[in-house]
């Protein structure tokens, strides 16, 4: 997977995600944002088994592809970069 976004448009989708996702769980899982890559935008889903939260943002799409990551470390990565195109 190998996407290029800009950093205001995924730093507002993972503050918009991340409200379905709990700290406190026994599934580890559930703490991760699901990324899929397809064609020219990026699906992220976050999910706390009672609430589920699915935002499309756009995005140049080199090679297509899924991934998990924490949404937390996420996060404070995205709000640490500069403010200009992200890949």
């Amino acid at each position: 997977m190998k996407i290029t976004c800009e950093r205001d448009v995924l730093s507002n989708a993972l503050a918009i995600v991340s409200k379905a996702v709990s700290g406190r769980n026994t599934l580890p899982i559930l703490s991760n944002i699901l990324f899929e890559a397809k064609t020219d935008r990026v699906e992220l889903t976050a999910t706390d088994l009672d609430t589920a939260i699915k935002y499309v943002i756009a995005a140049r799409v080199e090679r297509d592809g899924s991934v998990a990551i924490p949404a937390s470390i996420l996060s404070d990565i995205v709000s640490k970069l500069p403010d200009a195109p992200l890949s």
